[in-house]
Formats: C-alpha cells, sequence, structure tokens
C-alpha cells in the first residue's frame, strides 16, 4: 500500500469514529447495533434497488471510463 492509501483509510477510520460517537454518544454499543440493524431492516425494498442501482451505475462508469485511460496510460509508460 501506498502512504497516501494508508493515511485515507486512516481518514475514513477517524471520521466515521467521530461521526459515530457525534451520533450515538459513548452508549452501550450493543444497543445501538440493534437499532441500526432495526433501521435497515424498516427500510423499503425501493431503496435497496435504489442504492443498488446507483452503485450498479458508478462501477459501469468505472469500467468504461477509468480503466481504459488507465490502460492506456500504461502502455504509453511502456514504448
Amino acid at each position: 500500500m501506498d502512504e497516501r492509501d494508508v493515511f485515507d483509510l486512516l481518514l475514513v477510520v477517524g471520521v466515521s469514529l467521530a461521526a459515530y460517537v457525534h451520533v450515538y454518544g459513548l452508549a452501550d454499543p450493543l444497543a445501538t447495533a440493534d437499532e441500526i440493524a432495526a433501521l435497515l431492516l424498516a427500510l423499503d425494498v425501493r431503496v435497496y434497488l435504489v442504492l443498488g442501482s446507483v452503485t450498479g451505475v458508478f462501477f459501469v462508469a468505472y469500467l468504461v471510463v477509468y480503466l481504459p485511460q488507465k490502460d492506456t496510460n500504461r502502455s504509453v509508460r511502456r514504448s
């Protein structure tokens, strides 16, 4: 892993922990996990379909736009 990747990962973990503590506090984590699970189970199926569709669109855009450019840059460096 690159140093920048490690820094980004630590930054995401730190921000996630800060957001969790801000929203839920330092209360019983098991009760909080139950609340989160109940919230996710209460969502309508359409929410999951929309989120899955948006994720799929971004994944296909990544495959179609970013990866060919990365491959082109790699082949230019070899020649």
